[in-house]
């Protein structure tokens, strides 16, 4: 147990020492491959120059694949593969953050990267919604044996506003995808980079945009004609509906309210359930007053920017499609870092508003130190976090805060990069004082235990729990007794005068004896044995009658500490010269 235990400290002791050296120790390797150019200290020119080389050939061929894969979205698109389109449009997400994360370590200040980033982020939010509209469409395709009921022209005139508000948004979405055309070529040509599959994504993405407003076109026409077969009255986008519609104001901007009104003009209008459709989704539900009319609230909130279509129904019939127009508006990104005092505490304030000065509310912020991302906050109803954090390592810590907008019609914005410096509570000096002191008592406890260790004899196991006593030291004007021994017969030539005398003379036979047992048997350590381990050992070797009672009286006068007699004594010696006959015999 006290070697475990010596081990153990020794192990700690090692340990701390090697921490506070690799705390405190500078590397001593000046340039290597993951750090050729430099160091913290040094910088090597050459070697610097062929680094920045590569690396920015790095951020071209990231570019390069940024626009082929629009090309590889807008294909599979085109072949209504909505799987293959979400893959590639989450390898597009990842492309857009290697090459983000490829500017940040090269610490590049490039404003035609940073425009060309955000051009791709456009160009993933519209492709995205694209993809959406276009499964959508096709779900609506493959409804439409069910929904071609002649007696039911509610489900036929649903279907063809759903699919009017579908195609108004995916020309919409091509419209703003091909906006961004001029700027990325022109960045384009700057950096000589191939743009023939971009190109081709722009053509994909008005083929698209074609394709279903002939589908509409011809789900009106055909609407038209299976209500008017029946006998009813083909409801149409472009016909006089019964119920009217309003929408005020056509251009919003987050957090507007858009007013959605109406008239039902049917003979029975008073207290009729309206259901208020945007995009195709049922938003608002609302009731007319005694005259027919009604009219609801819409706010702008959750919503991307571009066009949204409206109509209104009361489950029988359509009123016109009516439409508005949200603006993407810029915001502002403040973070503020308050420290008290020169406490390790800092409060972190995040504010995120419009340039109007309206909060954005709810809405995710991501955060980052020295350029890595460090996890994301939700601001408040107020548009604020705020909350206090420890900073306990010692070094200046750089943070900046960054906002996507996700839904939400909003522009992308990102605060200045705040520094603030932790001090270390350590001076120099005292440091180095510390650092040795630990060194030394390091050194010093670790010396102390190995001498302690190596003088200390080794530590026998003994059975049933029982510990060996200790020898009795002789009187100082008395010689231990000299025992004479050959190869078969032990004599002893002076008898025992006392009894603290006698168990020692007994023990030191038992000695001799494990010390036979172990030459004989090649036993390795055989100074660890217990006697009732050399009794199993030698068991069959010697006669066992002779060895079990030479064991049973050593442990009875010394482990029991009970007196031997003369006789006792003759006795023991008897069976002592026993057994070591018997042993020396089996050996020789």
């Amino acid at each position: 147990m006290r070697s475990v235990l010596f081990a153990a400290a020794f192990a700690l002791v090692t340990a701390l020492f090697l921490f506070c050296l690799v705390a405190v120790a500078p590397s001593p390797v000046l340039y290597a491959p993951e750090n050729g150019s430099s160091t913290d200290d040094h910088f090597n020119p050459a070697v610097l120059k062929h680094s920045v080389q590569e690396r920015e050939e790095d951020v071209l061929e990231a570019m390069g694949d940024l626009l082929n894969a629009t090309g590889t979205v807008t294909l599979y698109l085109s072949s209504d593969n909505i799987p293959a389109s979400e893959e590639e449009l989450r390898a597009y997400l990842d492309g857009i953050e290697d090459l983000r994360g490829l500017v940040i370590e090269l610490e590049m200040d490039e404003s035609d990267i940073d425009t060309f980033l955000a051009c791709n982020r456009k160009n993933l939010e519209y492709l995205s919604g694209l993809k959406n509209a276009t499964e959508r469409f096709g779900e609506l395709e493959r409804l439409e044996i069910r929904w071609n009921d002649p007696t039911n022209p509610y489900e036929i005139t649903s279907r063809v506003y759903e699919g009017e508000a579908l195609r108004r948004k995916i020309r919409d979405l091509s419209d703003r995808y091909a906006s961004q055309k001029s700027q990325i070529l022109d960045i384009s040509d700057r950096f000589d980079l191939d743009t023939t599959r971009y190109l081709q994504s722009v053509d994909d993405v008005a083929a698209i945009a074609e394709k279903a407003d002939r589908y509409q076109e011809e789900q009106q026409e055909a609407a038209a004609r299976m209500i008017a077969g029946a006998g009813g009255s083909a409801v149409s986008p472009e016909d006089r509906p019964l119920i009217s519609l309003t929408v005020s104001p056509e251009t919003a901007v987050y957090r507007d309210v858009v007013r959605i009104s109406g008239t039902h003009a049917g003979p029975v209008h008073a207290n009729r359930s309206i259901g208020i459709f945007v995009d195709g989704t049922e938003a608002i539900t609302t009731e007319t007053d005694a005259e027919g009319c009604f009219s609801a609230a819409f706010l702008v909130e959750r919503i991307p920017a571009g066009v949204h279509t409206v109509y209104a129904t009361d489950y029988l019939h359509h009123s016109d499609l009516g439409s508005f127009w949200v603006v993407a508006e810029d915001t502002v990104l403040d973070l503020t870092l308050l420290r008290q005092d020169d406490s390790r505490l800092v409060t972190f304030l995040v504010s995120l508003r419009t340039v109007t000065r309206i909060p954005v509310r709810n809405a995710t912020v991501d955060m980052y130190v020295f350029s890595i991302p460090a996890g994301t906050i939700t601001t408040n109803e107020s548009g604020r976090y705020e909350r206090a954090f420890y900073l306990w390592y010692p070094t200046t810590y750089a943070y900046q805060a960054k906002f996507e907008p996700g839904s939400l019609p909003l522009n992308p914005s990102e605060s200045d990069i705040q520094e603030i410096v932790i001090e270390n509570m350590l001076t120099p000096r005292l440091t180095t004082t510390l650092w040795t002191a630990c060194l030394v008592a390091a050194v010093s406890l670790g010396g102390a235990l190995y001498f302690r260790h190596s003088r200390r004899r080794p530590v026998r196991s003994h059975d049933e729990g029982r510990d060996e006593a200790p020898e009795e030291p002789l009187p100082p004007d008395e010689e231990p007794p000299v025992v004479v021994a050959d190869t078969a017969v032990r004599t002893t030539i002076t008898p025992p005068t006392s009894s603290g005398e006698g168990r020692e003379a007994v023990h030191r036979w038992f000695l001799q004896l494990r010390e036979e047992a172990g030459r004989t048997l090649g036993t390795d350590r055989p100074d660890t044995l217990t006697p009732r381990e050399v009794l199993l050992l030698l068991h069959g070797r010697v006669p066992e009658s002779d060895l079990k009672a030479f064991v049973a009286a050593h442990e009875r006068h010394v482990y029991g500490r009970i007196p031997v007699s003369d006789g006792e004594y003759a006795s023991i010696t008897e069976l002592f010269d026993s057994v070591t006959a018997h042993l020396r015999g089996d050996r020789h």
